[in-house]
């Protein structure tokens, strides 16, 4: 039903409150949450999937929030769309880094960036695999629920191998998780389009300390996606129409799995330090 001109949607209340639940779980001011919200708008189409996606990426800003120093530099493996780089902007972090090999994305980022007036962050197309950045480039280096997304133990070594040389001080990674397992027994029935792997916790906590990293921090987001669930044509289209129900009953999982599932959130994520060679 189209709301007539000149009336207020009421729906406008609600979003407004969501983005002041986002900013508060990415302790990041509410306006810097509003501008992404507005770019990513404008690409998705429908508010309430924009919230439901900004919620689970808040799980990313949350823990590199809790690593990162003003005075940083970081490196972002895998960046996509650069709302973990906008953030740190406004948070003050010195120096800002993303790295994707996807061309499409760096030239949107990039453009993210022109439009406002962002000038201390660089993107550039590359590949997680083989950085040729100099050993401890960074104070912390962070990748996003990106490692899922190339196939073979072999590159799963190489991506955290080459996180824990690149950084001085700690790394910050998430990724989907195994333990939820509707997300994961999807996957297996149905081809899940660029996840090639769902990790378990022990899993990536033996990568990280086999490369040095000691894990200090472990946490998961939300039970579930609406964008994860392959319905097919039809299915769909009664998601979308019905996105703002999906988010209400996501919220509600929520508070379940903060109760009483919290390993099970469909996105795990890993705060490591850099063990020294001396304390090891």
């Amino acid at each position: 039903m189209s709301i007539p001109l000149g009336k207020p949607d009421p729906r406008e209340a609600q979003i407004q409150n969501y983005i002041s639940f986002i900013a508060d779980l990415c302790h990041t001011d509410k306006d810097i949450i509003s501008l992404i919200y507005e770019y990513l708008l404008q690409e998705f189409r429908n508010p309430f999937y924009t919230i439901e996606f900004l919620i689970i990426r808040s799980i990313d800003i949350r823990l590199a929030n809790m690593a990162l120093k003003t005075d940083d530099s970081v490196l972002n493996i895998g960046c996509g769309r650069p709302i973990a780089e906008v953030v740190f902007d406004s948070w003050g972090i010195k120096k800002i880094v993303g790295i994707d090999i996807d061309p499409e994305n760096i030239q949107r980022g990039r453009k993210w960036l022109d439009d406002l007036g962002i000038t201390t962050v660089e993107l550039y197309q590359g590949d997680a695999l083989s950085l040729d950045f100099p050993g401890e480039s960074f104070d912390v280096v962070c990748s996003f629920s990106a490692i899922e997304h190339v196939k073979g133990w072999t590159s799963y070594e190489k991506w955290i191998e080459n996180m824990s040389k690149l950084t001085r001080r700690e790394a910050v990674l998430t990724t989907s998780n195994k333990k939820n397992l509707p997300l994961y027994l999807l996957g297996q029935l149905v081809r899940m389009e660029g996840y090639e792997h769902f990790f378990t916790r022990r899993q990536i906590e033996g990568l990280l300390s086999r490369h040095d990293l000691k894990v200090t921090y472990f946490d998961t987001n939300t039970l579930w996606f609406s964008d994860y669930i392959p319905v097919g044509h039809l299915g769909k289209r009664v998601i979308i129409k019905n996105y703002e129900y999906a988010l209400k009953f996501d919220l509600l999982l929520e508070k379940l799995r903060k109760n009483i599932l919290k390993s099970y959130g469909g996105r795990m994520g890993f705060i490591a330090h850099k063990i020294e060679e001396s304390s090891q």
